[in-house]
């Protein structure tokens, strides 16, 4: 992201699903919010063609958006770019080596994933030689709660 970041010269914006995660997504990107290169924001995809024309017209240079949100935006994008965010297998598992290979490993490793990712990851469970717990959230607050918790307990 820091290379994309060098190269525009225009804001981002960086659309989340809902009010309740701009705050942590901010803190994800505090160094681009601050300089103000990102701009964390919700969008109405219900009106998706005008938003996206509002940001447009406020001269951003890219949106960064997951999902079906990433899915509304690419229908009607002409001008400025849409790109997605996406949680990929190979992140979690380069996560999970990273967790193996550290000195505090304990034999158990703590996975937190949002709901509809952990469905599919859990599926896989019997692949691994290790000793893995999928946790689930919904919410940033379900998240902030279960990784501070396993966090405490080290």
């Amino acid at each position: 992201m820091a290379d994309m970041m060098n190269t525009l010269s225009k804001k981002i914006a960086y659309v989340v699903s809902s009010e309740e995660w701009i705050a942590p997504m901010e803190n994800n990107l505090r160094k681009y919010v601050d300089e103000g290169t990102v701009i964390v924001q919700t969008i109405d995809l219900d009106h998706v063609r005008s938003e996206y024309r509002r940001l447009c017209e406020e001269g951003y240079g890219a949106i960064i958006a997951r999902g079906g949100t990433f899915d509304r935006l690419m229908g009607v994008a002409d001008s400025i770019s849409v790109l997605e965010v996406r949680v990929q297998t190979s992140d979690i598992l380069t996560a999970i080596g990273q967790c193996i290979d550290t000195e505090k490993y304990s034999g158990k490793i703590y996975v937190i994933l949002y709901q509809k990712i952990a469905v599919s990851f859990e599926k896989n469970l019997p692949l691994f030689q290790v000793s893995i717990e999928v946790r689930r959230y919904r919410t940033p607050e379900e998240l902030k709660n279960r990784s501070s918790r396993y966090r405490n307990s080290r």
